[in-house]
């Protein structure tokens, strides 16, 4: 079936595609706004962390509400809210009216937009297309937003120069707008549900269901493993890297490009390629692979084979994020997507300022030994994790095939 056929779905990767452009202007559009008005790298930083805490920290809750509540009415919600912010922001900048204590709101509602809008995406996407075509839906939306970053950081900023920073925060305000448009196209589901429970129940429901299935518990360890090593290694140790060796931003920006063009290959094979092998096995197999690939940086190699390396790992990664992420679409009953859903992302970000902050203090002095931990800690992690994947599946296997008495 041709998905883009499907009126639903098609209205929404355009609408997602065309608010992703907007937001790759928010990207680049409001740190350089807040050096203009502060010239801080600590009041950035700050701001940074004012939209990471709530993110964090209402993700688990967000997922709750996708379980309760239909997720177009969540995001429609949310982008409401967006739209209202960045338009404010946009014309009190115009205005010259414009405080520092606002963007530290703009943060907020950003991270808790973002905290309720990350579930019910995921949860939203497999009411829109046939159970077979999960996998291809999410290639085909994850390729789009590949593009979009590829592409919309040059056009920000070609916007930028020639605009100004205003005309970036109207441009990604009006891009919500066609998002919420294609939502509303989109009918409610019918089997939308309700709970009678609290919100800290249904929260506690969700970890305990993780908790309780083996497989699924291990997956979660292996996926905040893999973003723990990966994470840090590649926002620290890249740019590190390639100013101890070559002292080159050209060469760090095509690396950056070599690795965004490596994921999008990676993202686009995920939907032509269809595994029927056992998740976590791949997911483990696919964790020592950038291992190696993370390792092999600590060699003094010529920058040819740093681009080589860090496209493979990009590649790797984006697979692995469609398959993951349809496979638990397909495999986790509904009333507990979202919450499944929201404790994989928050293995995801929760974690990153703790690696990011090792990540800095080991490649200080020594930008090598970073390379060599984090590599070596996803090869372990997989060698060690294969046999255990395997009792466990013989285990419940054999659980299962056993007769009552």
């Amino acid at each position: 079936m041709d998905l883009l056929c499907i009126a639903g779905f098609r209205n929404f990767v355009l609408g997602a595609l065309l608010s992703q452009l907007g937001d790759v202007c928010f990207t680049i559009a409001l740190p350089w706004l807040v050096l203009q008005m502060t010239g801080s790298g600590l009041a950035l930083g700050s701001i940074l962390l004012t939209l990471a805490i709530p993110r964090a920290a209402l993700m688990l809750v967000g997922g709750a509400i996708s379980d309760r509540m239909p997720a177009r009415t969540i995001l429609i919600a949310a982008n409401l809210a967006l739209t209202l912010c960045v338009a404010a922001v946009a014309m009190l900048a115009a205005a010259h009216a414009l405080a520092l204590w606002m963007l530290y709101v703009v943060a907020v509602v950003f991270g808790v937009a973002d905290a309720f809008s990350n579930p019910a995406i995921k949860v939203l996407v497999p009411g829109l297309v046939p159970a077979d075509d999960i996998v291809r839906a999410n290639s085909l939306l994850q390729s789009a937003t590949q593009l979009c970053l590829l592409t919309g950081a040059a056009l920000a900023g070609l916007l930028i120069q020639r605009f100004g920073l205003v005309s970036a925060f109207a441009v990604d305000a009006f891009s919500f707008v066609f998002l919420i448009f294609a939502l509303l196209t989109i009918a409610a589901p019918e089997d939308a549900l309700v709970q009678t429970n609290s919100i800290l129940a249904a929260v506690r429901d969700g970890i305990a269901y993780v908790a309780r299935d083996p497989l699924l518990r291990m997956l979660l360890l292996v996926v905040a493993s893999v973003n723990f090593c990966l994470t840090g290694a590649s926002q620290v140790g890249i740019v590190t890297l390639v100013h101890a060796r070559f002292g080159s931003a050209g060469y760090f920006g095509a690396l950056v490009t070599a690795s965004a063009i490596g994921s999008l290959l990676g993202i686009v094979l995920a939907g032509v390629w269809k595994r029927r092998r056992a998740l976590l096995l791949d997911v483990l197999g696919g964790a020592a692979l950038l291992g190696l690939c993370l390792a092999s940086l600590a060699l003094p190699l010529p920058i040819a084979y740093i681009f080589i390396a860090l496209a493979l790992g990009g590649a790797i990664a984006g697979y692995l994020n469609v398959y993951i992420l349809s496979s638990l679409q397909t495999g986790v009953p509904r009333e507990m997507l979202g919450r499944v859903m929201s404790l994989v992302t928050l293995s995801s970000i929760g974690i990153a300022p703790a690696s990011l902050a090792l990540s800095g203090l080991i490649a200080q002095p020594h930008i090598e030994l970073l390379f060599l931990i984090a590599g070596g800690a996803l090869v372990v992690v997989s060698i060690v994790g294969v046999p255990l994947t395997w009792g466990l599946s013989k285990t419940i296997v054999a659980s299962v095939e056993q007769p009552s008495m």
